[in-house]
């Protein structure tokens, strides 16, 4: 039985640890267009959307203290923002996903302690298939 691909955050420098959960794509492209509208309202907590997707964007990447602490920023944003207004407009299939509280908290709790594993020891980390997953056939 195949699975579709799936995709996680793994430790470069302990033989591909995996540091968060994988999951499909869609997924972490929902949770990537939630922190883009969130950035889009304007939040001064924020640094530039470049900054914040650089864990998925750049391969080996080393985490900076700064890192962290934008990543802890965005939880608080996420966790104090009425979801459902921020994504209005969007499909109703489109907000099942983006107004999923719970799951887009997992999701950047598991981006922030990424980079608090790479920050504390000094590792790199790269967002990539998941090592099980296979594609459909």
């Amino acid at each position: 039985m195949h699975r579709s691909r799936r995709y996680s955050i793994t430790c470069d420098d302990e033989d591909g640890l995996v540091l968060s959960n994988a999951r499909e794509q869609y997924l972490w492209d929902s949770f990537e267009t939630l922190i883009r509208i969130l950035a889009e309202e304007g939040s001064s907590v924020l640094p530039p959307i470049s900054a914040l997707m650089a864990w998925k964007e750049v391969p080996h990447r080393k985490a900076t203290a700064k890192d962290e602490y934008s990543w802890r920023a965005l939880i608080e944003l996420v966790k104090n923002s009425d979801l459902r207004r921020v994504c209005n407009g969007r499909s109703a299939e489109e907000l099942v996903i983006l107004t999923d509280k719970p799951t887009m908290l997992k999701i950047a709790g598991e981006v922030t302690n990424a980079y608090m594993h790479s920050y504390n020891l000094g590792h790199r980390i790269t967002f990539g298939a998941h090592k099980d997953s296979k594609e459909p056939s």
